[in-house]
């Protein structure tokens, strides 16, 4: 699924850029929704964690938990990802949601220095 985003993508923005600009185009794709990604955050058993559908439900469930209410605005989504702009939390995670995976693995590529 990810690869055909990808490819999909790249037919979009034409052949000539991406090869122009390839080395600065980074892919961040969630296949299903970026609540997904915020899971390992949040949510502690491993087959809610693994799961592509359905996650803002998952997530507002774990988060409820925490006494935090799940908003679609930016301030509540800048709160509840900040966790990640810690490296050793991105590095403890990442691997627990594929898609969020391939992202880091296409920052990695790129050669991007995460702090």
């Amino acid at each position: 699924m990810w690869k055909t985003v990808v490819e999909l993508f790249k037919t979009q923005i034409g052949d000539d850029f991406f090869l122009e600009y390839k080395h600065r185009i980074i892919f961040a794709i969630a296949i299903d929704s970026t609540e997904c990604w915020l899971l390992p955050l949040y949510e502690t058993e491993k087959k809610k964690i693994d799961k592509q559908q359905n996650c803002f439900d998952v997530l507002q469930k774990a988060l409820s938990k925490k006494g935090i209410k799940l908003k679609k605005d930016r301030r509540t989504y800048e709160r509840i990802s900040d966790p990640y702009t810690k490296k050793k939390t991105l590095e403890k995670n990442y691997r627990k949601n594929k898609s969020l995976e391939l992202f880091v693995q296409e920052i990695n590529s790129k050669k991007i220095a995460v702090e």
